[in-house]
């Protein structure tokens, strides 16, 4: 390989503003400089910078490889020949005066500025980094491009980077000495040594951006490269694991697992969606798979499957679970009503069948063996306005709802009144999740149950009914608090009928672990109903939260 180039101006890329910027203006200033070809970002993609090299390189992975020297965003194409084409996107933004490279933004804050490694530590930290990783071994030769000016800094290594340490030790210190001479030391350039921690070296910092769609898809990309091929969803990149599981599998550790080596935190198990399948119909071109599992599990007690006869779930509703506490559980509808029947207790599972441009999901055993869906997800992050004391709880429709418990012990009709004089209502819920959120605040405050803002459906002319009755779990709920029906197996069951004068139509939630005397043994429902004047309970404000503008 011949280089024919000269540094690359990247001063032009140190700046002290701190905001994140909707465009990585380190590859913008990069690509003008050299007169290349940009191409700007759009909803699914980052800006796309095409830059000719007066550089001679004699084959494709000499290309690469210059390319990755001297343009270090994500690569996505490069050319040999009397002139070095190479092809990048910026996948992510970084904060203004940080350099994107290899998935992270790094930033030197000062030539000038020397420091003990603690002193470097804090230095970072308040940026919200930390000090910078060497991943790879032609790092070294970017960062001495890209800064110039580097002596000696502070580092970070894995364990298996031992062996390449100097041999002579100073400390146990690890740092990068780019120069090999300091006042203290001297080791050959571009060396990793141990030294005192309390020596003054250079800081370079690095931090993690938030991930982007563009981000989500060229790993997805990658992915499909290594192993199967992944499809591009609404809310991210849909990819399926190698190995087969059935329903005792722990989905979303499986999901982290199998994509540990992305090192991406927002990884949840597949929706199987509308969306989700209609995206599997246009780009999923594999032959080689009939059926897969989802995500998707019955909503229903695995107390049932305990019994030793056949017991037909109570629920026609499968759930995404998707255990984050910015991601509300999504009820799953069934493409084909006649696929969603189910026929035993062990029919918990939700499969995706796969046909040449149409695949849906059916029901399947617990115990059938199939790889797994998992979702590399873009989260869309919204700053919500929430008030003083109020806990905050996404659903699954994107709203933001936020909840503040109330102490004071008073009827149904007064605590609405007291939330509507507030502009809340009493709470409600469209989850399990939301349920358990709703308890958690609870268990804070020692409350055995409380109000909900539902009561009883009026045209059943309310006596208390014998379970079972038509009636039995007819609710609706007040000032539309909440929209999804409350499900037979959230009432707790009776041993016989209540029925007496009294008119049980105000519905109240109870904590976890109670199990009133009139319910039956193994019940495993949490909601009953009471009198709505008479019974006096703590209760859980709850109103819609705005985004900050």
């Amino acid at each position: 390989m011949r280089f024919l180039i000269g540094n690359i101006l990247i001063a032009l890329w140190i700046s002290p503003i701190e905001a994140q910027l909707h465009h990585d203006e380190s590859l913008r200033d990069l690509c003008k400089h050299h007169n290349g070809k940009l191409t700007p970002q759009t909803d699914k993609t980052g800006d796309v910078c095409e830059v000719e090299f007066e550089v001679t390189t004699d084959s494709s992975s000499e290309a690469r490889d210059f390319c990755q020297l001297y343009a270090p965003w994500r690569q996505i194409s490069w050319k040999h020949g009397k002139k070095t084409t190479c092809t990048v996107e910026a996948t992510q933004t970084c904060k203004a005066g940080w350099v994107q490279m290899f998935g992270h933004c790094y930033l030197l804050p000062s030539k000038n500025l020397l420091m003990s490694q603690e002193e470097a530590v804090k230095e970072c930290a308040r940026s919200g980094a930390v000090i910078a990783s060497l991943r790879h071994i032609y790092h070294v030769g970017v960062w001495k491009r890209v800064f110039p000016k580097i002596s000696q800094v502070w580092i970070q290594v894995a364990s298996n980077w031992e062996p390449y340490v100097f041999k002579e030790t100073f400390g146990n210190a690890l740092a990068l000495a780019f120069s090999g001479k300091h006042f203290e030391f001297t080791v050959p350039s571009n060396s990793l040594v141990k030294v005192n921690k309390d020596w003054k070296l250079m800081a370079l910092c690095e931090y993690k951006p938030p991930s982007t769609v563009a981000e989500v898809q060229y790993l997805g990309k990658k992915y499909s490269e290594i192993y199967w091929q992944g499809v591009n969803v609404p809310s991210g990149t849909a990819v399926r694991t190698s190995s087969h599981y059935t329903s005792s599998a722990d989905l979303i550790k499986t999901c982290k697992n199998a994509l540990k080596p992305f090192k991406v935190d927002n990884i949840l198990p597949f929706n199987p969606n509308g969306e989700g399948l209609g995206a599997f119909n246009s780009e999923l071109k594999t032959k080689l798979i009939t059926f897969t599992r989802s995500g998707a599990q019955a909503e229903a007690s695995r107390d049932l499957s305990k019994k030793p006869d056949c017991v037909e779930l109570p629920t026609r509703f499968y759930t995404v679970k998707f255990n984050d506490p910015t991601q509300a559980d999504y009820n799953l509808e069934f493409v084909d009503d006649k696929y969603k029947e189910q026929q035993c207790d062990n029919m918990r599972s939700a499969a995706i069948v796969h046909q040449p441009n149409d695949h849906f999901v059916r029901v399947m055993a617990d115990s059938a063996s199939a790889p797994f869906w998992c979702q590399l997800k873009v989260v869309k992050k919204i700053e919500w306005d929430v008030p003083a004391g109020y806990s905050i709880f996404i659903r699954d429709n994107g709203e933001a709802w936020g909840y503040k418990f109330h102490h004071q012990e008073t009827s149904h009709q007064s605590a609405q009144s007291i939330c509507r004089n507030q502009g809340d209502k009493l709470s409600g819920f469209n989850s399990r999740k939301e349920i358990a959120f709703l308890k958690e605040i609870m268990k804070k405050n020692d409350a055995l149950r409380i109000h909900i803002g539902a009561t009883r459906s009026n045209v059943c002319n309310w006596y208390q009914k014998l379970y079972k009755d038509e009636c039995w779990a007819d609710s609706h709920w007040e000032y539309n608090v909440a929209q999804k029906r409350i499900e037979e197996e959230m009432w707790y069951s009776y041993k016989s009928g209540r029925e007496d004068e009294h008119k049980y139509e105000c519905l109240y939630l109870y904590k976890d672990g109670h199990l009133p005397d009139y319910a039956e043994k193994n019940s495993v429902g949490t909601i009953d109903s009471h009198m709505c004047k008479n019974v006096h309970t703590p209760f859980i404000c709850g109103r819609e939260l705005n985004p900050k503008l």
